[in-house]
């Protein structure tokens, strides 16, 4: 990806209406999120963190995301359109 150059724990695998959604790892592979890379706002908005072998944390692909994370994508699309969150800055 040209945004993260050579880094290989951060993989796009789904573009949505020009958002892309990426699938991250962190603690040495052993924990996995999916998270929302807003493509205007360039605002990242966590979807769900998970443990790598739980069944939603197994395999997260563009095949099986939205299926696995329905419930926790319909709850941000709902707070999004409400402006129900807060920004944070890290």
């Amino acid at each position: 990806m040209k945004r993260f150059p050579g880094t290989k724990d951060i993989k796009l695998i789904d573009n949505i209406e020009g958002t892309q959604v990426l699938k991250c790892y962190f603690r040495q592979k052993n924990i996995r999120s999916i998270i929302f890379l807003r493509g205007q706002n360039n605002i990242f908005i966590p979807i769900s963190l998970v443990k790598k072998g739980t069944r939603k944390g197994k395999n997260i692909m563009k095949e099986n995301y939205k299926i696995l994370f329905k419930g926790e994508i319909t709850r941000i699309n709902q707070e999004l359109e409400t402006d129900n969150y807060r920004i944070e800055k890290l």
